[in-house]
């Protein structure tokens, strides 16, 4: 929540410091711009220093100086080499019972299914990350929103999704899930996260047709400095409503609470104590795997145009769904685990008197 509210105020503030004029150039401050960022990571510094004195204060055990990702590649690709070697006669894991505790293979288990599972999620994030570049193009060929005296920029109309979020977490946890958990059962997160898969691709399928709309509109201009085209917001009758483009935003907006918030609790939540920054550093990678995505279809904007393009994303965004529910239909969360394995502990037991 800290976050989406830090990102509604610098993508206001941002740009209007960026139209001031400083060192000789008009509307061009970039650098007062970056500076509040400056003043920002000087201030997480001295948070920084503050924490590390309260940890001494209470006494907090350091680290054991083992670098738990390294053991869970070393482990998983042993297992790996034994595993073929030896022909596939054992559990991938069983070939790890010499070298490891059965609790560190039981975690390495866990998060090496958690990889599994989270190999769809880059497209998600390659298809998000649009809101804050292609979407903006398309505000461009739109007629600005206005608050009286105050109009809407293509730099600021991506502030939408963060409006939407922090409003719309509150409502989700008071009020949405519960209803759907009365309703119709267990909403799983695995649940969650295949709908916000299924919204994504329909914010783009609908900012696709939005795009048909505005290039039959026969609105838009040629803009010199771009080369883009865009509508002339000094006459804007003829553009559509930059009102049409907040329909995706919310829907996007929907999408990432529920993947997004929920893929963090999943893969925080389905893993061993010992592994959850582990784990939670592979959600960190699928995002960051998903941003670089994001550059390299940007290509495609261009060559495909802007209507195919978000067509295509939803198709991706689409299959990635179809990936994510047949997971959801083979996983086994570590409640229902641990029931089973209780149950079979119990049997044992029973079998030994």
């Amino acid at each position: 929540m800290a976050i989406n509210v830090g990102a509604v105020i610098t993508g206001f503030t941002t740009p209007a410091i960026v139209q001031q004029s400083c060192f000789g150039h008009e509307k061009d401050c970039y650098a007062y711009a970056y500076g509040q960022y400056v003043v920002s990571n000087l201030i997480f510094n001295l948070r920084t220093l503050d924490v590390q004195l309260l940890c001494s204060l209470l006494g907090i055990i350091p680290p054991a100086g083992v670098f738990l990702p390294w053991i869970v590649l070393k482990c998983v690709f042993s297992c790996i080499f034994k595993y073929f070697a030896d022909g596939r006669k054992k559990e991938l894991f069983e070939y790890g019972i010499d070298d490891y505790t059965p609790q560190m293979l039981a975690e390495v288990r866990e998060v090496a299914t958690m990889f599994v599972v989270l190999l769809p999620a880059p497209i998600f994030w390659m298809a998000y990350d649009q809101y804050g570049s292609t979407f903006q193009n398309q505000y461009d060929q739109l007629a600005y929103i206005k608050f009286g005296s105050v109009e809407i920029d293509s730099s600021t109309s991506s502030n939408w999704n963060t409006i939407f979020i922090i409003v719309l977490i509150p409502i989700f946890n008071i009020w949405v899930y519960p209803f759907i958990e009365k309703r119709f059962g267990n909403f799983k997160l695995l649940d969650r996260m295949l709908v916000g898969m299924f919204l994504t691709s329909v914010a783009f399928i609908s900012i696709g047709i939005l795009q048909k709309f505005i290039d039959d509109s026969g609105s838009l201009v040629l803009d010199p400095e771009s080369n883009a085209l865009i509508c002339d917001q000094a006459n804007p009758g003829k553009c559509l409503s930059g009102w049409w483009q907040v329909i995706p935003y919310f829907i996007i907006g929907v999408a990432e609470i529920l993947f997004s918030i929920s893929g963090l609790n999943f893969t925080y939540s389905e893993v061993g104590s010992s592994m959850k920054a582990v784990s939670s550093s592979l959600w960190l990678l699928m995002v960051s795997i998903g941003n670089f995505l994001t550059v390299l279809i940007a290509v495609w904007y261009k060559t495909l145009g802007p209507q195919n393009f978000f067509y295509v994303n939803a198709a991706l965004l689409f299959g990635a769904m179809l990936i994510y529910f047949f997971i959801r239909t083979q996983y086994v969360y570590k409640i229902d685990r641990k029931s089973v394995e209780q149950s079979i502990a119990v049997g044992e037991e029973k079998l030994k008197h």
